[in-house]
This record gives C-alpha cells, structure tokens and sequence, in this order.
C-alpha cells in the first residue's frame, strides 16, 4: 500500500523526533557496531591502540579531539588494523590506494621537484592555519609565525641553491 504523502511527511518528522532524542546514543551504537563488524575489533582493543599511539594520529601526531576522531585504518586487502589516523592522513592513504610503491613515488617527486626543506607536519599544518586566517580577511598579526614563515624562506632558498649543484633526480627508490 503506498503512503499519502500527510502520512510521508508525519513518518519523516517522527523520524527526525526519533533522531534527535537519540542521536548520542545511536552514534555510540554505530561505532562499536563499525568496530566489531567491519574492523573486526573490540572497543577495548580501540581503545588500546589509542593508549598506545599516546591518542594522536600515528601518521601526524594530530591528537584525538571530540571535533576530530580518528579514524580506524585497516588493510583493504588483509582486512586487519593498522592504527589510528587523523581523517587528512587516512584520506591521503587511501587516494594513494595503500601502495607503498605510489607513496614512494611521490615522496621522490616532491623531493626533487619541491626542494622545500625538511619540516614537520605541525609546522607545516601551523602555515595552513596561518594563510587561512589571512585570507578570510581576519587581521592576524603573529611575530612567532612570521619569524617562522621567514626562517622557511631562508632554510627554502638554501636548499634550492644546494640541490641546484647537485642536481637530484628520481623516485624514492633512487634515494634508497
């Protein structure tokens, strides 16, 4: 029997009713339900691996914030888990199909066309900030930050004068 659409409309506001009483409670339920059915893991295993990643990103140290989980990474192919990663490094992983081969290409490819020097993630997450803050117009006066931005053109130019004399070329396996 198909439904009138008074009926659809009544459906979908107790739907929303439903959902609002009971949002925290459904989100818990569906993440020990993704635990156990698609990682194949406890919560008391979950909770073990973020002990032991110290609750940060294993890939950037990002730590585990209400606003921003971290995301269980496993293996598309075994099926097992990984570890724990913030959702830009869980999300760069698997744009690059888990592939260690595609990972070191392009390391070599930004290691030889980029020349940038070697910089953390933090630092380079903190210029992110940074340029976001100016380009919504927000009045950001931060010495720190540029005494640091100006440090990095200075260590930038070094290593391009250096890697212009030598001239590398190559992937990752090259380098190796």
């Amino acid at each position: 029997m198909k439904k009138t659409e008074a009926q659809l409309i009544k459906q979908r506001a107790n739907s929303a009713k439903w959902y609002k009483k009971n949002r925290t409670n459904k989100l818990v339920y569906q993440k020990k339900y993704a635990l156990e059915n698609i990682y194949g893991i406890s919560e008391k295993k979950h909770e073990s691996l973020l002990k032991k990643q110290k609750y940060k990103c294993a890939v950037c140290f990002e730590p585990d914030t209400p606003e921003k989980r971290l995301h269980t990474d496993h293996s598309h192919i075994t099926g097992l888990v990984r570890g724990l990663l913030c959702g830009h490094c869980n999300r760069a992983l698997g744009l690059l199909l888990d592939s260690p081969t595609l990972i070191g290409r392009l390391l070599g490819y930004i290691r030889t066309t980029d020349l940038y020097p070697k910089k953390g993630a933090k630092h380079l997450k903190e210029l992110v900030k940074f340029n976001k803050k100016i380009k919504k117009g927000k009045k950001v006066v931060d010495r720190d930050m540029i005494k640091v931005q100006n440090n990095f053109v200075a260590e930038l130019t070094k290593k391009i004068n250096e890697n212009r004399n030598h001239k590398q070329k190559g992937t990752l396996e090259d380098f190796i």
